[in-house]
């Protein structure tokens, strides 16, 4: 298996054959389709897709297609919708976000087939930088910058507010950066903000926590202007304002590397209670018809497959993998430190995952007690011959069977015996190999597909074995008759040959071999009226008959007889 990763281009193996045997594992034969892995855009997730994946492949013995890569849970299921998705297995997918896309796929169908949370859960809100708590407007006022009533004060924003676009024209790294944009791609401003000053809050993605954050400024009244740049994008900006030592407000979620970088202290909201999450609203982008007014909750991270998929009897021990599939917040620590000590926080995003399946491969052989007991290599099926194959087999018999033929020619063999062979001894012996044939394959098939599938109903099971048992009756009949008919067509030949038969009735045989050869063998009149007066008694025994009427005279001697 490892041999075949390299050799189909799915990348190199994590686990060796050594590794393999030190555990005691033997990835089983999958006889079905390449598994199509997903991962979310961020750090975690593409952790998680890459544990997720070398396990299936190398420890289970699982195929592997391309990464498909979605910006978050909204993008998935819209890919879903559109009928673009091709994805078979995804982790960390944010429940809180998706709640409503996701029973169409996996309540009201079962399209999807949710296997419970990933290990670790999920949860976002906003920060205020570092460099905020030393400023002198701070100190001097004794201001809690970690509270958010604090912020209705507008002496606050005012002494925080800046313009984001001049920062990143000025900024050395960042002017010069092409892929850095100038503007948001998306901006909230509630309608407090147009009496008032705001602070632009730098966010990621709108589609993370559809209306969310919209509706907590416009019901809290906080003088807080939205802007989304994109996860990368909002990174670099949050990084530069921190070297720059600027005092700003980002959001982030945890899991995520953003804290490591750039250090921050959480703003605190109103706890989370079902009277604020229960009126939530997200079916607009302005923060409207909505009761949240609190802080972010804790949420399930996900993991889901595509059902069909791995309802293949081949994949049913990547569902049980699935099921038992966990990674905890210790686990993602281990990726953190290593993307800070290894890659110095420059890891590669490519769609291969490369770099991420690098860090998964290190966790992997570093914590085998973690992920032993989710390996499950049972499964066993019969080998199959490919329709190369099958094509070669049939033609190697037949190329046998003109062996056979041709020898039997070259030693004279069928000098004597060449019509009634070909005429009537092959159709004989060809009635038998498929009358053995049929009973054979209705024998295997009986013990291979029927008896003891469970998904077979016993009076079918029973229905079977009467129809084989009658099969086998007639069948032993039809190959004990078809027997005798060669044997006899055979000797009959010989009877003929050795002049055994009078003059009469080879007439008689003649006339009635049409029924076996056609008309090209029916005699005229004029040849059975004609005299032999002149022909050898010996001769006439043998001239009546053409070389081409020896086994019509054979199948038809039997019916004399």
């Amino acid at each position: 298996m490892i041999a075949l990763s390299l050799l189909f281009g799915l990348g190199a193996a994590c686990l060796t054959s050594s590794d393999l045997n030190a555990h005691g594992i033997t990835p089983a034969k999958r006889n079905m389709d390449k598994l199509t892995p997903a991962f979310f855009n961020w750090e975690s997730a593409r952790f998680t897709a890459g544990i997720n994946k070398i396990l299936l492949r190398d420890a289970m013995g699982y195929e592997f297609d391309t990464y498909e890569k979605f910006g978050g849970g909204g993008s998935m299921f819209d890919a879903m919708d559109d009928g673009t998705a091709k994805f078979d297995l995804v982790t960390e997918v944010w429940e809180n976000s998706v709640v409503d896309k996701m029973v169409p796929y996996v309540i009201t169908s079962n399209i999807l087939t949710n296997y419970g949370g990933v290990g670790y859960t999920g949860t976002a809100g906003w920060y205020i930088s570092e460099h905020t708590m030393s400023l002198p407007a701070v100190v001097n006022n004794n201001w809690e910058m970690e509270y958010y009533g604090t912020y209705l004060d507008n002496a606050v924003p005012t002494a925080l507010a800046m313009n984001l676009t001049d920062f990143i024209v000025n900024d050395p790294t960042l002017s010069v950066d092409s892929s850095m944009p100038r503007h948001p791609h998306t901006t909230f401003s509630p309608p407090q903000c147009d009496t008032i000053t705001c602070i632009d809050v730098i966010l990621m993605e709108p589609g993370w926590e559809p209306n969310f954050w919209q509706s907590q400024v416009r019901n809290l009244n906080l003088p807080f202007r939205l802007t989304w740049w994109g996860y990368t994008p909002m990174t670099k900006l949050a990084t530069a304002l921190d070297a720059a030592g600027e005092s700003f407000i980002f959001y982030t979620y945890i899991p995520d590397t953003l804290l490591s970088k750039v250090p921050g202290r959480s703003i605190t909201f109103p706890k989370p209670f079902d009277s604020c999450l229960d009126g939530a609203n997200m079916t607009n982008n302005e923060g409207l018809y909505s009761t949240i007014a609190c802080e972010y909750p804790f949420t399930n991270l996900l993991k889901m497959a595509r059902t069909e998929k791995l309802e293949h009897l081949a994949a049913e021990e990547a569902a049980k993998f699935m099921a038992q599939f966990q990674v905890q917040s210790s686990d993602v620590q281990f990726l953190f430190d290593t993307l800070a000590n290894d890659y110095n926080w420059s890891a590669s995003w490519d769609i291969e995952n490369s770099d991420f399946e690098d860090i998964a491969c290190k966790w992997i052989k570093a914590h085998p007690e973690k992920w032993i007991n989710w390996i499950y290599n049972d499964y066993t099926y019969a080998d199959t011959l490919s329709a190369e194959q099958i094509v070669m087999y049939c033609c190697a018999s037949i190329i046998c069977v003109l062996a056979l033929v041709f020898l039997g020619w070259k030693l004279g063999f069928m000098d004597g015996l060449e019509s009634v062979l070909f005429d009537m001894m092959l159709v004989y012996i060809g009635k038998i190999v498929m009358d053995l044939f049929d009973l054979m394959s209705d024998t295997i098939s009986y013990f291979s597909a029927v008896n003891g599938n469970d998904k077979i109903a016993l009076w079918y099971n029973v229905m079977y074995v009467m129809v084989v048992g009658a099969s086998y009756v007639a069948g032993v009949f039809a190959i004990y008759q078809n027997f005798i008919c060669a044997k006899d067509a055979f000797f009959t030949k010989q009877s003929v040959e050795k002049g055994e038969v009078n003059e009469q009735e080879m007439e008689k045989l003649r006339a009635k071999s049409s029924l076996w050869q056609g008309s090209r063998a029916r005699p005229r009149m004029s040849d059975l009226k004609k005299k032999r007066t002149n022909s050898k008694r010996s001769g006439v025994k043998r001239n009546l008959i053409s070389p081409r009427s020896v086994s019509g005279i054979a199948i038809l001697h039997l019916q004399l007889l």
